[in-house]
């Protein structure tokens, strides 16, 4: 076993076309990698939001070719969902809700529709 990264709080992963896409918090910043589950090769990282007080990175969906992360932080302009291009790490678009988002629930894709939860809110977006 070989240990590929390490850290600080409790990473969350989805798995498509076999790369690996984990969200982790690492020095008050919220990120996203990418890594070749055959051989575990790092194909990417990207710095998804910021925070200075609890940032947060919700369980991904990937679907598309885009890879969609709920984060959480201490600003409006760090939390929301994340949509990040699956083949490079860009960022593709942020929705960010009116309301001060605590906490998000797991994205949820049915056709183009986008749906989830925050602070008892349904939301739902079609991807742009």
């Amino acid at each position: 076993m070989e240990i590929l990264l390490m850290l600080t709080q409790p990473a969350s992963v989805a798995v498509a076309d076999g790369i690996v896409y984990a969200g982790f918090v690492w020095n008050a910043r919220n990120w996203l990698v990418a890594i070749d589950g055959e051989n575990g090769t790092e194909l990417w990282r990207s710095e998804i939001s910021r925070g200075t007080v609890e940032p947060s990175v919700g369980l991904p969906a990937v679907a598309n070719g885009v890879v969609y992360v709920p984060t959480g932080g201490d600003r409006n302009d760090t939390q929301g969902l994340v949509a990040v291009d699956a083949t490079d790490g860009h960022i593709r678009w942020r929705f960010s809700p009116n309301d001060m988002a605590v906490s998000f629930s797991p994205v949820a894709l049915v056709g183009d529709n986008l749906y989830i939860v925050c602070n008892n809110h349904l939301y739902a977006l079609t991807d742009r």
